[in-house]
């Protein structure tokens, strides 16, 4: 499977990360929903934040769960919108990256020009001052029209079916999550 199209992967992209994301890394994705949202459906990923590779996530290697809650969930649930913690997902960067793009045969007319099979999302890393175990998920997008050219739906629902292998958990747990600090 080819890797082309996230070039950001392979370089760090703040100085405040620790470093490019590993394909072993855990990464996690917080269940922070409307109530009315279902979390077994892909609407829980947004398409417009997964094109501009914008879907949050967190190196949860890199942190304790509870500073994953404090940073990334309470700010979410002290907003304006009515949101609930619903507990999260996780997988490793490598299960993600392994997702393959399918092409979408309806709207591909090239389909000789383009690539395959092609890994359908990148991991990119995106720590800032605060919050360091901060990551970014995003489809790759290697050449001009390549996401209308496969099926997104299909990509996201690969996606959501790696997460929920594990199951989803309420709080705390090693792995994913670095251990708390013992008082």
């Amino acid at each position: 499977m080819s890797r082309c199209g996230c070039p950001e992967e392979c370089e760090q992209q703040t100085p405040h990360s620790p470093g490019t994301v590993a394909d072993e890394e855990p990464v996690v994705f917080a269940l922070v929903l409307a109530p009315s949202t279902n979390e077994q459906s892909v609407e829980i990923f947004k398409n417009n934040k997964l094109k501009d590779k914008q879907q949050s996530f967190c190196r949860s290697s890199h942190c304790t769960f509870m500073e994953m809650y404090e940073i990334v969930v309470k700010p979410q649930l002290s907003g304006q919108h009515s949101l609930e913690y619903k507990g999260y997902n996780w997988a490793t960067a490598g299960e993600i990256r392994s997702i393959v793009a399918a092409r979408n045969t309806m709207r591909d007319k090239t389909p000789h020009l383009t690539p395959v099979p092609v890994g359908a999302f990148c991991v990119i890393d995106d720590g800032d001052s605060v919050y360091r175990a901060h990551a970014r998920v995003g489809y790759a997008n290697p050449r001009p029209n390549f996401l209308s050219l496969h099926d997104t739906n299909k990509a996201r629902g690969d996606l959501l079916i790696i997460l929920q292998q594990r199951g989803k958990f309420p709080g705390t747990a090693s792995p994913p999550f670095r251990e708390e600090p013992r008082a």
